[in-house]
């Protein structure tokens, strides 16, 4: 249970931050477009591509990037906090693609517009909201405190799937999420893209790419515990597959690179995607991703009952994407060796309803309809197939 300081503590900083809002944020708006990450400590290519439309949409409109991922310095953040309040107190709009203290905890402003376009295609772990109360998660306490995830007026999702989770864990009304795409929807979509991303990997990894028979592994962070990379890889290696391994940056140190595993971490994980013969993952969004682009995907879940304990689970794979889940890697290397030699009905029928769920829009537009919801240019927007937009 949290402790009476720090509630306290918390029902303080949010008193403070408002007060400086008060002094250093409310002023004249400008033309000005802010986006903040603490994702990412360079440009995402999700913020890249939303500029350069604004670019193309309202020329005279200035953007601003704030690359804030997180750090454990107190006094970093805080430095920080002040500049995102200073900048969101003279924006016209914001985009963010995760919690931004400053969005949630600041009193609403109804002339600016705030999306949230979110760091992933949706989520098979709970978050936010969804996840409060638990070890992962923030408690009750300083949710309501800090005002968790308050303060947008959209949350833009790919599909009925996404959008779904992103209600629970945003916690918001329904109206709130709209199924416009999103942005790196308009990205991975992008033959450009990929075609970068083969480059990239021509360059790092000469020897590999176009060798076959890759089998990427790409599991989630783990917070409290090691990841058993070993596991997998010896049974891959056993069947005759080459396995890559990419863990979560957090993750980078415990991974195992025996003889004949290759180190997949000089690429972003994402690259991966144009060349893999397979891929496995856990409770990672990016198999949403990686349905999207065909490539088969399993998910490897051998500590399923700690996941269903804590952070919890919006999708239970083992329950709900039985042909696609093994918490056994050789049961889980014979699937794939399976679906090789002789594909699976089944196995095919999951992948289309993850995809279906969570990139149900594929025209490309996404990001012109988010634009769209900044309030700028709202006539260059074509409207969503479904009317979502």
């Amino acid at each position: 249970m949290i402790s009476l300081a720090t509630r306290i503590g918390v029902e303080a900083a949010v008193r403070l931050l408002r007060g400086v809002d008060l002094v250093i944020g409310r002023r004249p708006t400008e033309d000005l477009v802010v986006m903040i990450s603490r994702q990412h400590r360079t440009t995402s290519g999700d913020f890249a591509r939303i500029r350069k439309e604004i670019a193309r949409a309202s020329p005279s409109t200035r953007v601003v990037v704030l690359n804030h991922r997180s750090t454990r310095n107190p006094f970093i953040e805080a430095a920080r906090i002040l500049q995102q309040t200073r900048l969101l107190g003279a924006a016209r709009a914001a985009v963010v693609d995760t919690y931004i203290i400053p969005v949630s905890v600041l009193r609403p402003r109804p002339d600016r517009p705030v999306v949230q376009i979110w760091h992933a295609s949706g989520a098979m772990k709970r978050f936010g909201v969804a996840s409060v109360g638990t070890d992962e998660g923030a408690s009750p306490a300083v949710a309501r405190g800090m005002r968790m995830h308050r303060g947008y007026s959209a949350i833009v999702a790919g599909g009925p799937d996404a959008a779904a989770e992103f209600r629970a864990g945003f916690g918001v009304p329904a109206e709130v999420v709209v199924e416009t795409g999103q942005p790196r929807h308009d990205r991975l979509g992008d033959p450009e893209h990929w075609e970068g991303a083969e480059r990239r990997l021509r360059a790092s990894y000469p020897d590999l790419v176009g060798r076959g028979r890759i089998v990427v592994y790409a599991p989630t962070m783990r917070r409290n515990a090691a990841i058993r990379w070993e596991l997998l890889s010896a049974a891959l290696q056993d069947a005759g597959y080459t396995p890559v391994i990419c863990p979560h940056p957090l993750d980078a140190r415990t991974a195992v690179h025996g003889p004949g595993v290759v180190d997949g971490s000089a690429v972003p994980t994402s690259d991966w995607l144009a060349v893999a013969d397979h891929l496995v993952t856990d409770y990672s969004a990016l198999a949403f991703d990686s349905v999207a682009r065909d490539v088969p995907t399993w998910l490897f879940t051998y500590d399923i009952d700690e996941y269903r304990r804590s952070p919890g689970l919006f999708t239970d794979p083992t329950v709900d994407l039985v042909p696609i889940t093994s918490t056994s890697p050789t049961d889980l290397v014979e699937r794939i060796a399976g679906h090789d030699r002789i594909g699976s009905p089944e196995v095919v029928a999951t992948w289309d309803r993850l995809r279906a769920g969570h990139w149900a829009v594929t025209d490309g537009l996404a990001t012109r309809r988010l634009v769209g919801l900044l309030g700028l240019a709202p006539d260059a927007v074509p409207p969503h197939p479904s009317g979502a937009a």
